[in-house]
């Protein structure tokens, strides 16, 4: 499973993933902006931030 990436600026890009889901919940962009997504039962996406 891929939790981060450097890319060709020498940028790193992490990922987080839901423990039971194994879904993405989050990235968080070099400079820290963060993009979030909480998941219902069924891994649906059920709010975003």
């Amino acid at each position: 499973m891929l939790t981060s990436r450097t890319d060709a600026q020498d940028r790193t890009w992490r990922y987080e993933y839901d423990k039971e889901s194994q879904q993405l919940v989050a990235v968080v962009a070099p400079d820290g902006n963060r993009w979030q997504w909480w998941l219902d039962a069924d891994a649906r996406v059920i709010r975003e931030r």
